[in-house]
């Protein structure tokens, strides 16, 4: 996965605590793209920087999970496995 080349390793400085948040910016507006292959993509790495990001991650999953109710189950139970940071 794209994502998983960026891995944060938790923000050891202000500057690495910036490129997350840019990070983080740019899948949460790829969540938004109406394809499930971004959809997924995203949440996969939002998956990844939930430990170190945790209430950023939660709100963007929990918004977009609101303004899509009536996802496929798969991808429903993805972004609910993402939101807790279990992502492989």
């Amino acid at each position: 996965m794209f994502w998983d080349r960026f891995l944060s390793g938790g923000a050891a400085d202000a500057e690495q605590a910036a490129v997350d948040g840019e990070l983080i910016e740019v899948m949460g507006k790829a969540l938004q793209i109406e394809h499930a292959a971004c959809q997924e993509s995203a949440l996969h790495g939002l998956g990844h920087w939930e430990v170190e990001s945790e209430d950023r991650v939660h709100t963007i999953i929990d918004d977009w999970l609101v303004r899509h109710p009536h996802l496929p189950a798969p991808l429903r139970a993805y972004a609910e496995a993402a939101r807790d940071g279990n992502v492989q």
